[in-house]
């Protein structure tokens, strides 16, 4: 499977950056109700915005470190292989067919890059392609969680944060960085979120 495949859930495993409401609502500012968007835009959503944008930025940062400190090791290309190929067969065991829907997906991406399509015919697919990365994340996720690939995902990540900080000194700042606006986020979320609770229950 390609390296893509978890690439994602190894950064945020690294960066230790697990935040519970935020993953909830997918990283987003909350939405202001009909009335607040007739009124002065909340500074917080702003600085919320401002803080996931940065937080992207560092997480780019991070995922390029590791993507050299990976490919510039023979050992750790093939402990990553092993990694992938362990969540793959484990999604398979638990009855999902990792590899054809993977190709499936990298698939429906070329088509909806060729331009071919009508309008209507993209947004069909665009909601398909959706559906069908859901499902796949939620089988890896599944797979993610059994004890032997969470054992053989710690040491591959520990190898890798090694190299990673022996290639770059700033990785521990990095990782340091993203904690830190991570919970800048889930702060202000949390503020958004009990006010208009206490606006809600009193009115």
């Amino acid at each position: 499977m390609p390296q893509r495949v978890i690439a994602s859930t190894l950064i945020l495993a690294l960066a230790l950056i697990a935040a519970p409401a935020l993953a909830q609502q997918g990283g987003q500012a909350p939405q202001p109700g009909a009335a607040q968007q007739q009124q002065q835009p909340d500074p917080r959503e702003q600085e919320f915005m401002q803080a996931r944008q940065r937080l992207q930025q560092l997480q780019q940062e991070l995922g390029q470190i590791q993507r050299q400190a990976v490919e510039g090791s023979e050992v750790l290309l093939q402990q990553q292989e092993e990694l992938q190929k362990l969540i793959a067969d484990t999604m398979e065991e638990n009855g999902f067919d990792a590899r054809a829907r993977w190709d499936e997906l990298n698939a429906m991406v070329e088509e909806l890059q060729s331009g071919e399509l009508a309008e209507e015919a993209q947004q069909e697919m665009v909601q398909e392609f959706r559906s069908k990365q859901q499902a796949f994340q939620q089988a890896q996720q599944q797979a993610l969680s059994t004890e032997a690939v969470q054992q053989a995902a710690r040491d591959f990540q520990q190898d890798t944060l090694e190299a990673m900080k022996k290639l770059d000194p700033k990785t521990d700042q990095l990782i340091a960085d993203i904690r830190e606006q991570q919970q800048t986020m889930q702060r202000i979320f949390q503020s958004i979120q009990q006010e208009r609770q206490q606006s809600s229950t009193g009115g």
